[in-house]
């Protein structure tokens, strides 16, 4: 979903239902307990090589009854190369321990190599942290994160019974008897703006056929 902006801003909100284990968090639930983690992002270039982002991540455990943690993250992106990403950045943590939630003070710098291969990305991250508490003694902490990206990218969907076409985010008049398939020249963009569309013609139907009070 994109935002109106004097520059290119996306915001990619993700909600996570995983069975964890208790190593994998802070606090001590049983093992194969449900939670639902909620993440919300928003990405802004600043420059065509610099990237500026802002995070806010919601945790609930014990069969997703409890909310036991939360962070807010800002942060800078800097694309040296397509081989080589750097960035820095501040985490506030607040998490539930003892009943109460105790808070983390967290700078952190990243870097980033990347690679390409047969349309697959392969990413490796590493990310050091300094880890500042006001109830604990201070630590540093190093973490890794690789991931390999496939493109997905479906070049066309079926368009149910009645034949249909879809191009550069319009919605026609009327269907066309050769059209049985919904045409995505440029999927992602073009199937938001095409449904945010038909959405607007189907509001402005549906609210014409209502009768108004007093009528």
């Amino acid at each position: 979903m994109s935002i109106p902006h004097t520059r290119a801003c996306c915001l990619l909100p993700a909600v996570v239902a995983v069975s964890l284990l208790p190593a994998a968090v802070g606090v001590a639930y049983p093992s194969g307990d449900f939670q639902v983690w909620n993440t919300d992002t928003i990405e802004m270039k600043a420059l065509p090589a610099l990237k500026v982002a802002a995070e806010a991540e919601f945790r609930r455990g014990d069969d997703a009854m409890e909310f036991f943690y939360q962070h807010y993250d800002g942060g800078i992106l800097w694309t040296a190369s397509p081989l080589l990403s750097m960035g820095a950045g501040y985490r506030h943590v607040m998490e539930r321990k003892n009943g109460d939630f105790r808070s983390e003070f967290e700078p952190y710098a990243t870097l980033t190599l990347s690679a390409s291969l047969l349309g697959a990305t392969f990413e490796t991250r590493s990310r050091q942290e300094f880890r500042h508490f006001t109830w604990a003694a201070d630590s540093w902490r190093y973490r890794n994160r690789t991931a390999v990206k496939f493109p997905l990218r479906p070049q066309a969907l079926p368009c149910g019974r009645d034949p249909c076409r879809i191009r550069d985010g319009s919605v026609p008049a009327g269907p066309e008897p050769d059209q049985s398939w919904l045409r995505l020249p440029h999927p992602r963009p073009a199937v938001g703006r095409a449904l945010l569309h038909a959405g607007e013609h189907e509001k402005r139907d549906e609210m014409a056929a209502r009768p108004r009070i007093g009528d």
